[in-house]
């Protein structure tokens, strides 16, 4: 396996564990890491990985700042945590520059075989994997929840622990950096506006969700709300998996299913599938 220098920038609970899986698959040859708010808990990080580094025999390199300020020079690979920015202009350089630039989650997707629920939308997205494990494991399947929810996936690769489905929930800015990262099954439950602060507009947020659709195949499940218009149109440029709609109005398609409320119960009518 080739060395290579990483980078590794945030120290919250998404970087740590980026940077452990790195040094204990990825055999790097030196490690830098970038923490613009230092903290005790994320100071005590810093010296696992650098205790963790020494034993591995790899050069380990801290800097307290948000972005690098002295020269990375051999610098192949930089993982970002959730928090920052794709776009951010010294991100872009490096990218041009050659220099791989993708996040925790599509880092930890490359180290695992299990299959992959993933689940987005700007509301509901943590109740909804919760509810996904719950069933499974009712069901007697092995199922882990994490992702934006929890463990990164990360941990769950380093804790050799085995599971039959893992059951995701996705943010936009964990999707940012998607290159191969491939679910099984996709849930798409809902675009609203949120997150302007960092995306310029409605259509880049929802560039960044219409991400998780980029590498699934015709095998696969993309499961989207029917009584979004946003997410439809998401889909319809997406023609590979295949799609199934949910509704709570009444308004999904023959292979679907609608929702209500009918009392304490959530009632799912399914549609004929043939």
């Amino acid at each position: 396996m080739r060395r290579y220098t990483w980078l590794v920038v945030g120290l919250g609970i998404s970087g740590y564990w980026g940077a452990r899986l790195i040094l204990e698959r990825e055999s790097p040859e030196r490690l830098v890491v970038l923490e613009g708010t230092p903290n005790g808990e994320k100071r005590e990080r810093a010296e696992e990985l650098r205790a963790l580094c020494k034993q591995q025999g790899c050069k380990f390199e801290l800097y307290w700042e948000p972005e690098p300020r002295q020269n990375l020079s051999g610098v192949k690979r930089i993982v970002i945590s959730p928090g920052v920015p794709y776009n951010l202009p010294w991100l872009e350089d490096a990218r041009q520059q050659g220099v791989e630039v993708t996040g925790e989650m599509e880092l930890a997707f490359r180290h695992t075989a299990s299959p992959i629920v993933a689940v987005t939308g700007t509301n509901g997205k943590t109740t909804t994997t919760s509810l996904i494990v719950h069933m499974l494991s009712g069901l007697g399947i092995r199922a882990w929840a994490g992702g934006n929810i929890g463990d990164p996936l990360s941990h769950f690769v380093l804790s050799g622990e085995e599971s039959d489905w893992l059951v995701l929930e996705v943010s936009s800015f964990q999707l940012e950096t998607v290159k191969d990262f491939h679910p099984r099954v996709a849930l798409l439950l809902n675009l609203r506006k949120d997150h302007l602060d960092r995306y310029a507009s409605m259509d880049d947020y929802a560039a960044a969700k219409s991400n998780i659709l980029n590498n699934m195949r015709q095998s696969d499940t993309v499961i989207v709300n029917h009584d979004d218009e946003a997410l439809l149109s998401m889909v319809s440029k997406h023609p590979q998996p295949k799609v199934l709609s949910f509704s709570s109005a009444g308004t999904a398609e023959r292979g679907s299913c609608t929702l209500r409320v009918e009392g304490d119960y959530l009632v799912m009518e399914e549609r004929n599938m043939a």
